[in-house]
């Protein structure tokens, strides 16, 4: 049998050699640290290809390059009116006199410069710009101020409620709040899009009515609708007089009473002589006027015509009723604005209390005369 060899020990390489491949990859390492410095040097002046500004491309160029660019593609449209438009209205406003103004040094920022950053690096390399949108400089208290001016020329005064009775019906206007111009969210939207923008919906604050809607509806619920629902009748004596709806709305009107935002009410007030006349017209069968005695001459004689007593319905009670069944409400303390005529005093002889059922009202009728001297007519005058 032949004996196999022993193996041989690995040999190592010898101290010197290792410190060749040190050497070696430090200057490798050198070498690959300078040329990524150098490559980002040299880009760092440069616009990555493809980059824009609101359009515009500026990729590619250094900054004092694009900055011209920019100058160019924006100078016309950012010294061009800003229109603020709300509700249909608008105003224009210069962008110099407003505090507006392009900051195209402050656009470039950060897009040129140096930078070690591998994937800002890569973006140059690849062409992979960005889209930028061109940076303003607004002055806020210029801008604020301007507003606050042109904002009277931009309100739109709200739909006032209006009730109106006529023809025995209800015909009502409904109330529409009303938009005046917010000035600071105007503020922050003129910031936001303009050069983008020229024309920018301004931001609104409502203005509400004096009265609500719900408000309306209720009025109308609770006292216009019933007041015309039905004849309103007036016993006096054996006599009747029955008011109708029509003339019921022409008796009646609306008024309102506070101004302001939600500060408005409406009530009911009643035209007193109106209701009066249309009451003693259908009661001429109790209505007489008083007449004094006279003296005449019948064949040469004197005859004595006997005076007539005569007859009116209780007034004061008449009114007084119908405010009950109408539901009118006095006017507020201080306010004038209650019925449209005084209403006439009730005398000594006046019960001035009348009786209400439903619709109906019974008055007294006040008997009243006058007694005048009466002188004998001389024969041959």
């Amino acid at each position: 049998m032949t004996e196999q060899a022993a193996p041989l020990p690995e040999q190592t390489p010898p101290r010197s050699e290792w410190g060749g491949i040190l050497v070696r990859s430090i200057v490798a390492l050198v070498v690959l640290v300078g040329g990524y410095v150098a490559l980002a040097y040299y880009l760092g002046d440069r616009i990555p290809s493809g980059t824009t500004v609101d359009g515009a491309n500026i990729g590619g160029l250094n900054r004092e390059s694009a900055e011209e660019v920019l100058v160019d593609d924006f100078e016309e449209i950012t010294v061009q009116p800003v229109v603020i438009e709300l509700s249909g209205e608008n105003v224009e406003l210069d962008p110099a006199e407003i505090g507006l103004a392009p900051d195209y040094a402050d656009t470039l920022d950060g897009v040129t410069g140096l930078t070690l950053d591998p994937r800002n690096l890569w973006a140059q390399l690849s062409g992979q710009g960005r889209e930028l949108e061109l940076s303003t400089t607004v002055d806020q208290e210029m801008l604020t101020a301007a507003l606050d001016e042109v904002a009277p020329e931009l309100v739109q005064e709200p739909v006032q409620a209006k009730v109106v009775l006529a023809q025995g019906e209800v015909k009502p206007t409904m109330p529409e709040a009303g938009v005046e111009l917010d000035v600071e969210g105007t503020v922050e939207a003129i910031s936001n899009d303009w050069p983008r923008e020229l024309r920018i919906e301004g931001a609104s604050v409502a203005i509400e009515p004096d009265v609500s809607a719900e408000d309306v509806d209720e009025f109308i619920a609770d006292y216009a609708e019933p007041a015309l629902s039905e004849d309103v009748t007036v016993k006096a004596d054996d006599a009747t007089a029955a008011v109708t709806p029509t003339q019921i709305s022409r008796v009646l009107n609306v008024v309102q009473d506070g101004s302001g935002p939600g500060e408005g009410s409406l009530r009911l007030v009643q035209d007193d002589e109106e209701l009066l006349n249309i009451v003693n017209g259908n009661l001429s069968d109790v209505v007489k006027d008083p007449r004094d005695a006279t003296v005449k001459l019948s064949g040469g004689s004197p005859e004595i015509v006997n005076a007539v007593v005569g007859s009116e319905v209780d007034e004061p009670g008449i009114l007084s009723g119908a405010r009950e069944v109408l539901k009118v409400e006095d006017a507020p303390s201080g306010d004038e604005a209650g019925a449209t005529t005084d209403a006439p005093e009730p005398s000594a002889t006046d019960e001035g209390t009348p009786e209400v059922d439903g619709r109906t009202i019974t008055v007294n009728v006040v008997r009243s005369s006058r007694r005048s001297a009466t002188r004998t007519p001389t024969a041959g005058r």
